[in-house]
């Protein structure tokens, strides 16, 4: 699978992309804001986001609720090393997983092995 990472911390996203590699599905690219995530988005098509939920100019919930508007497919986990995972399932911002930062590699794996056996590609076209 192509992943897209969308995260404001550099150290964070680096270790996150060598988590992914290790668990043998490629890193299609990075953006550090919001509204960088939506671009990417759009110019990537990932199989799947990982979202970071603080984030300068608009957060990862908005960021995800604007992808989703015109990508209604797109599979977007929303990560937070400040928010619990109780109060991230209250967001209604379609992401489809909420988890709490940092992940451990077995919790990757698990989530990366979920989409794996459900994919059906990116969404190929804004609506």
């Amino acid at each position: 699978m192509r992943i897209l990472i969308a995260d404001d911390d550099l150290m964070l996203s680096t270790t996150l992309a060598d988590m992914i590699e290790k668990c043998g599905h490629e890193v299609s690219g990075f953006a550090r804001t919001g509204v960088g995530a939506v671009r990417a988005y759009g110019e990537q098509r990932p199989d799947v986001v990982f979202m970071d939920y603080s984030m300068s100019k608009i957060n990862g919930a908005n960021a995800s609720r604007m992808i989703l508007s015109q990508y209604p497919k797109a599979k977007i986990i929303i990560l937070s090393g400040f928010l619990t995972k109780e109060h991230l399932s209250l967001l209604e911002c379609g992401a489809v997983i909420t988890e709490p930062k940092p992940l451990s590699l077995e919790r990757l794996q698990n989530i990366l092995d979920h989409f794996n056996s459900t994919a059906t590609g990116p969404d190929p076209s804004p609506t």
